[in-house]
């Protein structure tokens, strides 16, 4: 391995043996530790796969970070809610999966209904039994 020298800059060459080597500067004569270390950094990893048990659309979770986890996710075609689940950086899935929820669609046709649920509102109940006095 070549290196440089921090106390005079003479270029060496080291033979690396190990994590941690012993060298001398052979123009200043300073004994140097020279300590090798590899980084290594994570690219992409693949992605966790699986299927909606409600329709049986495929889907995917890009860059799993950790090992094991879960993550809420909507069906692209039936809009169900999809709890994941994986484990053994993703080799590993399980869904459940909960239909979407149509109760939306009740709450509008109480909105319209007046609180006595007859459909009329309560300005039209009072009307009618102020002109019976």
């Amino acid at each position: 391995m070549d290196i440089e020298c921090p106390r005079c800059g003479t270029g060496l060459s080291v033979e690396v043996e190990g994590e941690d080597t012993q060298a001398e500067c052979e123009t200043c004569r300073a004994q140097l530790s020279v300590t090798v270390s590899v980084d290594v950094d994570v690219d992409s990893t693949p992605p966790a796969e699986g299927e909606c048990p409600d329709c049986d659309t495929a889907f995917s979770i890009d860059d799993i970070a950790e090992e094991s986890g879960s993550e809420t996710l909507t069906c692209e075609t039936c809009n169900a809610e999809l709890e994941v689940r994986w484990s053994d950086w993703g080799r590993q899935v399980e869904v459940d999966g909960f239909p979407p929820d149509d109760d939306d669609d009740d709450d509008d046709e109480d909105e319209t209904e007046g609180e006595d649920g007859d459909g009329e509102d309560e300005e039209d109940d009072d009307e009618e039994s102020e002109e019976g006095l």
